[in-house]
């Protein structure tokens, strides 16, 4: 068995990830696909929260393709303190132990908490759905494992939601069907995407909450090790018997790909009462904010550019008309904007397997 290492430094940012470290590890793969991969963090300084989730499912992705757990690796350095502190404190150290994603080959930081660490910082780990939770007389609605998911929610993302997501006044929800108390709509959309990893990616799903206020933003990051967006719509069945004329042409749109199962996806609950990642993204530009979606293939980046017009000068209401048109109205455009990369970032042939999501809001 060869032995790959895999030397970084500096700052492991969430487009470094996929250019860089995804392009070598799917490349090792293609030529060894019994190699043991050694990860070298010694020299890196900084690790963006958006990768951790990201990071986990990839010792997942190595070891089912190698029969090798993937090693991760950090030598007393300058820089390796710090990056210990933050993987402990993050839980990054304590999940890969827990669920044996990496072998680590350092000494865990278990000392004070970093000045510029929040406390409500955290990744939650949502083990598969258990027979019993997945048993047909569950269905439609799956209400004994919604309910697992939404207490681990607000167990573990309530006060971080609380103190740094409720400031966002359209993120607030106030009728909670789930409990008396006021939520937030970033939590129902993690109570949706965690619930379709479970479901029907039968996967797990790791979620960071990140507040980085030297950086000024907040980071909210899903990931599975599902069969991604395109499988689970041919898979779905209607959830909605009687549906509007809007929901049933969309519907009825043929998948044609990956960027089109992204697509669809996000609009699928775009005509339900229940809130989730259509109802985030939106909320997320109107806030100048960034979302990043990859599905096995594909990944695309929806940012509040002047290409799509949702750029300054325009209030409120009419940002919620406009956006309602491109992503609910009109899917042929929006598929447009994506392939004509106008206002939309489209990137094909990143092969990571499992659906991640990305949302970065400014403070």
């Amino acid at each position: 068995m060869r032995e790959y290492i895999l030397k970084y430094n500096g700052k492991i940012s969430i487009y470094f990830f996929y250019t860089t470290v995804l392009f070598q590890i799917n490349r090792l793969l293609a030529q060894d696909i019994k190699a043991c991969i050694i990860f070298d963090f010694t020299d890196v300084t900084v690790i963006e929260s958006s990768v951790i989730p990201n990071l986990l499912v990839l010792g997942e992705y190595i070891e089912r393709k190698t029969g090798n757990k993937p090693v991760l690796y950090i030598n007393e350095s300058s820089y390796s303190g710090n990056l210990k502190k933050y993987l402990y404190q993050i839980r990054f150290f304590s999940l890969c132990e827990q669920d044996s994603r990496f072998d680590l080959d350092c000494d865990k930081y278990t000392g004070w908490p970093s000045k510029g660490m929040d406390e409500k910082n955290i990744t939650v780990f949502f083990s598969a759905a258990t027979p019993e939770e997945l048993a047909p007389e569950q269905e439609p609605d799956y209400p004994l494992l919604s309910s697992r998911i939404w207490g681990e929610i607000h167990e573990n993302l309530y006060d971080f939601a609380k103190e740094y997501l409720n400031p966002y006044q359209k993120f607030i929800v106030y009728d909670d069907e789930y409990s008396e108390m006021k939520s937030n709509m970033a939590l129902y959309m993690t109570l949706e995407l965690v619930k379709n990893s479970l479901i029907h990616g039968k996967s797990f799903s790791y979620v960071t909450y990140q507040i980085n206020r030297a950086r000024r933003k907040i980071y909210l990051t899903l990931s599975d090790f599902g069969i991604g967006f395109n499988a689970a719509l041919n898979n779905k069945k209607d959830e909605i018997e009687e549906v509007n004329e809007d929901e049933a042409n969309l519907r009825r749109i043929k998948i044609l790909d990956e960027g089109d199962a992204i697509v669809k996806g996000v609009l699928w609950r775009a005509y339900d009462e229940k809130y989730g990642l259509y109802d985030v993204i939106c909320r997320t530009l109107q806030e100048y904010g960034i979302v990043r979606i990859h599905s096995n293939t594909t990944r695309i980046v929806l940012t509040n550019s002047e290409n799509t017009g949702i750029g300054s000068g325009l209030s409120y209401s009419e940002k919620d008309s406009y956006l309602e048109s491109i992503l609910k109205k009109d899917y042929v455009g929006l598929n447009r904007k994506l392939r004509g990369n106008k206002g939309f970032n489209y990137f094909e042939n990143l092969y990571f397997p499992g659906v991640h999501v990305e949302i970065v809001l400014p403070i």
